[in-house]
């Protein structure tokens, strides 16, 4: 017996068309499906490029001192100087480097601290996956 569908359409005329294969990673589509992602990645990239090149990009040492100078802006200083005649710029460019290094260090510790304790929760389960589990909800409680 054929159903309705059927005995209107034409043999054939339900199969399916191949698809064409999608291709695991397309750069188009991800920057118009997370663009604050990319905008935040491309920060992260910009700051790990200028950390990385640091020596080259400063264009004086960002402990050298010229005490009691205070100059605005300008060529010889793009962002002027502080207080005690240190360039701006170059402690900018070189504090990217100890930025990058503390969130490396704290996403590691983190990212082990986390990785143990679930091992360790999984492994015993019972009261210590009881205990972990609370621990990690107390913790979430804290505002950041």
């Amino acid at each position: 017996m054929t159903t309705p569908a059927e005995q209107a359409a034409p043999l054939g005329a339900f199969e399916a068309v191949p698809e064409r294969p999608r291709s695991r990673f397309n750069p188009l589509r991800t920057v118009r499906r997370y663009p604050l992602g990319v905008i935040g990645g491309s920060f992260v990239l910009v700051l790990a490029i200028v950390a990385v090149f640091a020596p080259l990009i400063a264009p004086y040492n960002p402990r050298a001192a010229d005490f009691g100078v205070l100059e605005r802006s300008s060529s010889a200083h793009l962002l002027g100087t502080d207080r005690t005649g240190r360039d701006v710029f170059s402690r900018v460019v070189w504090g990217a480097r100890t930025s990058l290094a503390v969130g490396l260090i704290a996403a590691t510790f983190g990212t082990i601290t986390a990785t143990t304790m679930g091992l360790i929760a999984g492994y015993f389960q019972r009261w210590p996956d009881y205990l972990i589990q609370r621990g990690g909800e107390v913790l979430a409680m804290i505002p950041t």
